[in-house]
C-alpha cells in the first residue's frame, strides 16, 4: 500500500499537551518544538506553522482569510458605454479648430466647423484590436491594422450576444413630402444593405407629409419586404434636427439595441446611397479609430450656371485636408456610433446644421471623428431645399447672388 506524502493530512509527532495537526488548534510560545512528518521516502520538512501567539503559550485558533473587498466597482460595460469618455493619452481625436477656407469663400448661412477630421496615424497604444467580423467578412476587405485588445473603455466592449458579428446597423432617413424620391433611396438603402450582409433596420420619419409618403415607405418596409423597419409620423417636431433624433429614439424604442455594437447612418430621403456605402464608412472608422465617420456627397440634377458650378467646386476643394479626409459634414452621408450619439444627446434640436453640431459635441466630449472620400452619396440639387439654410439653400445663393 502506497503511503501518501506528508502535507496538511500526515501525522506528526507533536510536544505533549499540544493538539494533534488538523484539529483546529497549534502549539504556540516560544518553546514550543517544531513537528515532525515520517515518510517511507524519508523526512519532510512539515507545512510552515502560524507565527507564536500571545505569551504564555495559549493556542491561537487559526482564523478564515478576511473576504477580499474590491477597490472599485466590478467592470460594467453598460456602465461605460453611458458614460461620456475621457481623453486617453496617445489617442488623436477631433481637435477644436475654425476650417474657414483660404482658397474658398465661406458657406453662406454656414457656421465654420469646431471638429476635425481624424486622418490616417499610427495607431494609439491600447486601442482595441479588429473585430473578427471585419477579418471575416466576404463582402468586402478592411484596411485598418491588428491592435491590442484592451477593454478600458466603451470602444472595447463587444456586444454581449454575439461578440463576433458584425455591428447591428440603424438607417435614418428623414422625409417631407418625398413620395416621388423616397423609392429611389429606399432601393439603394436596400442594395447596400444586402451587400454588408449585418442585421440592420431602417426607420422612416414622414414629417407633416401631405401626400403618400408615409403610405409609400409602410409598403417598404413591411415584414417580409426588402427592408426591416419602421415609419414614424411625426407632426410635432419642429427643426430638421429634432427630425432625425426622433427617428432614432423611435428605433430604440423598437428594438433596444446594444449602444455599443450599433452604427447609426443617416442620409435623405433624396439621396441615393452607393452599393458600397456601409464598407467605405466603417472602414474608415476602423481604420483611424473613429466613432463618427462624415462622407461627402455629388449633386445631381442641378441647374446652375458654370459660375456656380466653378464656385462651388471651390467651396468644396476648400475643405479637403487630406489624400482622403474633409472638414465636411452632410447629414446625407453620416455615421455614428450609437453609444457616442446617446452620450452627447444626439442630433440637437436646430434649424440647420445639425451635423455640423453633431460632430462637433463629440470631438468636444473627447470622441474621434474622421471623415472620409471615399463615401459618395449622390443628392438632389434642387433648390430652394426643404432644410431652411441647408445645402438647397447655399446653391440657391451661389446661382443667384
Amino acid at each position: 500500500m502506497r503511503t501518501r506524502r506528508s502535507g496538511p493530512r500526515a501525522s506528526t509527532s507533536a510536544a505533549p499537551g499540544s493538539s494533534p495537526a488538523g484539529s483546529g488548534s497549534l502549539p504556540c510560545g516560544p518553546g514550543a518544538p517544531r513537528a515532525s512528518s515520517t515518510s517511507p521516502r524519508g523526512s519532510r520538512r512539515a507545512p510552515r506553522q502560524p507565527p507564536p501567539g500571545p505569551p504564555g503559550g495559549a493556542a491561537s485558533a487559526p482564523s478564515s482569510p478576511a473576504p477580499q473587498r474590491c477597490s472599485t466597482p466590478p467592470d460594467d460595460p453598460w456602465r461605460r458605454a453611458r458614460a461620456t469618455p475621457p481623453h486617453r493619452p496617445g489617442a488623436r481625436v477631433g481637435a477644436a479648430r475654425s476650417c474657414r477656407r483660404r482658397s474658398a469663400p465661406a458657406w453662406p448661412g454656414r457656421p465654420a466647423p469646431s471638429w476635425r477630421s481624424v486622418g490616417p496615424s499610427p495607431d494609439p497604444p491600447g486601442w482595441p484590436s479588429t473585430p473578427s467580423w471585419r477579418r471575416r467578412s466576404p463582402t468586402w476587405s478592411s484596411t485598418s491594422r491588428s491592435r491590442t485588445q484592451t477593454p478600458t473603455r466603451a470602444t472595447s466592449v463587444p456586444s454581449p450576444a454575439e461578440p463576433d458579428a458584425p455591428p447591428r446597423l440603424l438607417v435614418v432617413v428623414p422625409a417631407h413630402d418625398e413620395e416621388r424620391r423616397l423609392p429611389a433611396c429606399l432601393t439603394a438603402v436596400a442594395a447596400a444593405l444586402e451587400r454588408w450582409g449585418g442585421r440592420a433596420e431602417v426607420v422612416v420619419n414622414a414629417h407633416r407629409c401631405t401626400d403618400g409618403t408615409a403610405r409609400m415607405a409602410r409598403a417598404t418596409l413591411r415584414p417580409g419586404g426588402p427592408l426591416s423597419g419602421l415609419v414614424v409620423e411625426d407632426d410635432t417636431s419642429a427643426t430638421v434636427g429634432g427630425v432625425r433624433d426622433r427617428a432614432v429614439r423611435a428605433a430604440l424604442d423598437r428594438w433596444s439595441p446594444d449602444p455599443c455594437s450599433t452604427w447609426l447612418l443617416s442620409t435623405d430621403a433624396d439621396s441615393v446611397v452607393p452599393a458600397g456605402w456601409v464598407a467605405s464608412l466603417l472602414d474608415a472608422a476602423s481604420a483611424r479609430s473613429a466613432v463618427a465617420v462624415a462622407g461627402l456627397v455629388e449633386l445631381v440634377d442641378w441647374r446652375a450656371t458654370s459660375e456656380a458650378r466653378a464656385a462651388y467646386d471651390a467651396i468644396v476643394r476648400g475643405g479637403l485636408t487630406g489624400p482622403d479626409t474633409h472638414d465636411h459634414a452632410y447629414a446625407a452621408n453620416l455615421a455614428v456610433r450609437l453609444d457616442a450619439y446617446l452620450a452627447v444627446g444626439g442630433f440637437p434640436c436646430v434649424a440647420h446644421g445639425e451635423e455640423t453640431a453633431l460632430l462637433t459635441a463629440l470631438a468636444a466630449a473627447g470622441w474621434p471623428v474622421t471623415s472620409t472620400r471615399a463615401s459618395v452619396v449622390r443628392t438632389s440639387g434642387r433648390m430652394p431645399g426643404r432644410a431652411r439654410e441647408g445645402l438647397g439653400q447655399l446653391l440657391q445663393q451661389l446661382t443667384r447672388p
